[in-house]
């Protein structure tokens, strides 16, 4: 998607290199978006998509590093927040409307989101037993639970183990903190998943995965 830099923009509580453009110049036929995320709800088909913030997106690492300084050509564009706009905008044959905040990648954070526990915490302990999850020194692929971490050798990889958080979020075991006021030992968070990991995702993750910054 051919984009300039004519116009930077600002965050409020971030400073990061950004730019204010939009998806006119998007080809259906030769430009990729890569989703991360599965959507819970839609958003309304009698909605104004001129209404909308911005959604915001990151070029690859190289691309970035070889854009000129009115422009570039990315043929690789990474979906970091607006998931349920785009899924709107093609929904609904829209794309070229949609504005759009291109974000430096190398200043992207990946966070993990938070989860509260639905269920008693001793019926969540016996759900980690069964799949051979215990108490872990490292962090690298881990659960978050009780103010502990915990490993198992049945999730390898941190895509493995968001394939666990998939299971045991579909079956409502776990559900999005939607407050700070909440009993430390409900608190369940998962290892954050690498930008790079984002760029080579094969499938989507749950909803709710990540919590990334530059936001709006």
């Amino acid at each position: 998607m051919k984009v300039d830099f004519t116009e930077k923009y600002f965050f409020k509580n971030y400073d990061c290199e950004a730019y204010l453009t939009d998806f006119r110049n998007f080809d259906i036929n030769q430009d990729n978006v890569y989703l991360h995320e599965e959507i819970q709800t839609e958003i309304p088909l009698n909605s104004n998509i001129n209404e909308f913030e911005p959604i915001i997106v990151m070029p690859s690492f190289e691309e970035f590093e070889n854009k000129k300084s009115n422009g570039a050509d990315f043929k690789f564009i990474y979906l970091l927040d607006g998931h349920h706009r785009w899924n709107f905008a093609q929904t609904t044959h829209q794309i070229h409307k949609l504005k759009c905040i291109i974000v430096n990648p190398n200043e992207v954070n990946v966070f993990s989101y938070i989860f509260e526990l639905k269920v008693q915490t001793e019926l969540f302990k016996k759900i980690l037993e069964k799949n051979k999850f215990k108490i872990s020194e490292k962090t690298f692929n881990t659960i978050r639970f009780n103010n502990k971490y915990f490993s198992s050798p049945l999730f390898k990889s941190k895509l493995d183990l968001y394939k666990f958080k998939k299971i045991i979020q579909e079956s409502e075991l776990i559900k999005p903190a939607t407050t700070s006021k909440i009993d430390s030992k409900k608190i369940i968070s998962f290892a954050p998943i690498e930008k790079k990991e984002i760029m080579s995702l094969k499938y989507l993750l749950p909803p709710k995965s990540t919590w990334i910054t530059p936001r709006i």
